[in-house]
């Protein structure tokens, strides 16, 4: 059986909502909704059905209420990411279900808590996001676009998982009641010159597909959920009076998932090609300079491939200065002193005299070549009578 489909049929009879994601991909296949599967759980022949029509869909589990879990993420990439503070946040004596990430991070599976009501993707500290209501997380044997897999640590047999740490849900907490207060803020003078500065004409008919779907690219650039990105589209689409198309909503998201992926790959291509391209030793301003690397994601970005080459052992951090990096050579330069290279011929006779012509050095190949029963064989075999009793033959 298909290992990805079998998986995906283990982790619905332990009570897991499961949905098919885009083949080495997080975004779900075009024309696919996961939001249904917030409120049931997938049967086995929508789930053999839909790797049927492609054997190579990746494997999601919905987070959430339904089916009890609770993950949070764990970018050991990511900047100012510190062990220490995962530690201080998550705690770290309790075992729990753990998955290792191509990336070398981890996905850490808990129970769904029920005093507490948090969503998806909302930042506790540096490297650590999590997925509650809402979401949904890849699980194994998924792969990524290298075709690296993601791959269980510590299995997911449990009958019943930890519960998450104190420390955790108060710094949570603590951070959805930031979240509310600036919601609440009034704006600055500068943000109202912003917003007054906006054309009139935005989301005016005849442009409102154009504007949606640069909405859509703005909030998944910016980081957002998927389902929390079609539900901002829906209530635009509501305050028109006008009933939300989910299909359409759908359209859009992944349209711009799907160029957000495209750019992060590209631009990991690039910095990675340019690397490469170095000799020595170089900085990392020099690279965001040649490549014109200028937002603050994309300098993250470089920040986070350069990271990814020296573990990969490409490059490796040169002296003391930020940001100088070393690009580590594989092979060994070997210097040739023609003065004093042997030049000795190799005593080697051949048919028809060819040795007084040509000489042969040691370690050179010599090719016999020609059309079918011109007479190949018959020369090796006289090369070998002529040198039986001088060499080893």
């Amino acid at each position: 059986m298909n290992n990805l489909l079998e998986a995906a049929l283990q982790y619905r009879s332990m009570g897991l909502s499961v949905i098919p994601l885009s083949p080495k991909s997080k975004i779900p296949p075009k024309g696919f909704s996961p939001i249904p599967y917030r409120a049931r759980i997938a049967t086995e022949d929508e789930i053999r059905q839909w790797w049927k029509d492609e054997p190579n869909y990746n494997v999601g589990i919905v987070t959430g209420k339904l089916s009890g879990v609770f993950v949070i993420d764990l970018d050991k990439y990511a900047d100012d990411y510190s062990e220490e503070s995962a530690q201080n946040i998550i705690g770290d004596s309790i075992v729990c279900p753990t998955v290792e990430t191509p990336r070398k991070g981890q996905h850490l599976y808990y129970s769904y808590p029920e005093n507490f009501n948090p969503t998806i993707g909302s930042r506790i500290a540096p490297g650590i996001d999590y997925r509650g209501e809402g979401g949904y997380i890849l699980a194994p044997p998924s792969v990524n676009e290298k075709n690296i897999p993601y791959k269980w640590v510590i299995t997911f047999d449990r009958p019943i998982l930890p519960a998450l740490s104190a420390s955790f849900l108060k710094e949570a907490s603590n951070r959805l009641n930031e979240s509310t207060l600036y919601k609440g803020m009034t704006t600055s003078n500068s943000s109202c010159r912003q917003v007054s500065s906006l054309s009139s004409n935005v989301f005016s008919v005849g442009r409102r597909d154009n504007d949606l779907f640069h909405l859509a690219n703005c909030l998944i650039k910016g980081g957002c959920e998927i389902e929390f990105s079609s539900e901002v589209l829906k209530r635009i689409i509501v305050s028109w009076g006008e009933k939300p198309d989910e299909k359409w909503i759908d359209t859009k998201i992944n349209s711009a998932l799907q160029r957000a992926e495209r750019k992060e790959r590209n631009l990991t291509a690039e910095i990675s090609e340019w690397v490469m391209s170095s000799s020595g030793v170089f900085l990392s301003s020099e690279c965001r300079q040649c490549l014109h690397l200028s937002s603050r994601e994309e300098q993250k970005h470089l920040s986070t491939v350069l990271r990814r080459l020296c573990a990969e052992g490409v490059i490796k951090k040169h002296g003391n200065k930020n940001g100088c990096f070393e690009v580590i050579e594989t092979l060994e330069e070997n210097i040739i002193d023609l003065t004093t290279a042997d030049n000795t011929c190799l005593a080697i006779k051949y048919p028809l005299g060819v040795h007084e012509l040509v000489k042969t050095m040691p370690k050179n190949i010599v090719i016999v070549a020609g059309e079918s029963n011109a007479g190949k064989t018959a020369l090796l075999l006289n090369i070998a009578a002529k040198n039986m009793l001088d060499h080893e033959v």
